[in-house]
């Protein structure tokens, strides 16, 4: 039917078109006719030759102009308008369904995202390979999430917890890690990342190469090198940046030792929680004022029990995986 629409029918169809009236059933004819036009009378090749599109309808308003200059004097100005609507319209139409057919293509070329969760329990540590192959260790109470494919553009993950990176290096894309409060990037190095929600600071300690640490509420950047560090304090929600003075406290845990770096008791008692799975209730009367400095390799839940004890003066019971401290 498209192919064998008259002049007037063609010309209110481009004057609808070009108006914004059109409905779809007219603009469907339109679009009907004009790939039959770009068959025939341009001779559209591809997609990929917009420019030699362009030039030649062009050349065919110029054209329309000309035999209808020639007509009789009675032919009509608005048949020229129609004219040159109607190529307009073809050109428009044309670049429209290009654009159109290519995002189209592009979308379903799109591979399915799939997000990936992984998580290491209290008492665990796991070791987790990336699409990239960057190596992250999880530890005790901590997860990440990320999708089974990295962008051209940039890699990216949320972390909950606390994480050891070592990221392949790749210069053409970023590596970005979220948590709660910041946004760390890295092209290639080794740092570690603490953020529990239940503390009251997030530490993001660098091991090797360079690192940038921005509040997600700001744009402060902080530039970390090797055995620098990051702490955020949520309270406030400032962000200062401090030497590494004891490595073992910040990296210790990754060897499997669980480390107290002048830690307070609360402090503590969250760390051995997450360590070995349990929950802990502390007696009120039980006297707290003492910071801890301690190294356990290998140790039992007793054992670190029992080494508390002599600092802090307490006796403990144990019932499976509950600890009452008093």
């Amino acid at each position: 039917m498209s192919r064998n629409l008259t002049k007037n029918q063609l010309s209110t169809l481009a004057e609808k078109v070009l108006k914004g009236t059109a409905t779809l059933e007219e603009q469907q004819i339109l679009n009907d006719w004009f790939h039959g036009f770009e068959d025939e009378e341009v001779e559209i090749l591809s997609f990929d030759d917009k420019e030699e599109v362009h030039h030649r309808i062009l050349e065919k308003i110029n054209s329309g102009l000309s035999r209808a200059t020639s007509k009789s004097p009675g032919y009509s100005f608005w048949r020229i308008a129609a004219t040159i609507s109607l190529l307009l319209a073809s050109l428009a139409l044309f670049f429209f369904y290009s654009d159109f057919t290519q995002e189209s293509a592009q979308v379903e070329a799109l591979p399915e995202l799939v997000l990936i969760r992984k998580e290491a329990e209290y008492g665990q540590k796991k070791l987790i390979r990336l699409p990239d192959s960057s190596v992250v260790k999880l530890n005790s109470g901590s997860s990440i999430q990320y999708y089974d494919h990295f962008s051209d553009g940039r890699r990216s993950l949320h972390l909950s917890g606390e994480a050891f990176f070592d990221i392949t290096r790749d210069e053409s894309r970023p590596f970005i890690i979220q948590t709660d409060h910041l946004e760390v990037q890295v092209l290639g190095t080794s740092f570690n990342i603490k953020s529990y929600e239940e503390d009251t600071h997030t530490d993001v300690a660098v091991k090797t190469g360079r690192v940038l640490v921005k509040k997600l509420t700001s744009s402060d950047v902080l530039n970390l090198n090797p055995l620098e560090m990051a702490v955020f304090h949520n309270a406030s929600a400032d962000l200062i940046k401090q030497k590494i003075t004891n490595e073992e406290g910040v990296f210790g845990w990754v060897q499997g030792n669980l480390v107290f770096d002048n830690e307070n008791f609360d402090t503590v008692v969250k760390m051995i929680s997450r360590w070995y799975d349990v929950e802990i209730d502390v007696a009120n009367t039980l006297r707290k004022d003492k910071n801890i400095t301690a190294k356990l390799t290998n140790s039992t839940l007793k054992e670190a029990l029992e080494g508390l004890s002599h600092t802090y003066q307490f006796k403990y019971e144990i019932d499976g995986k509950r600890i009452t401290i008093k």
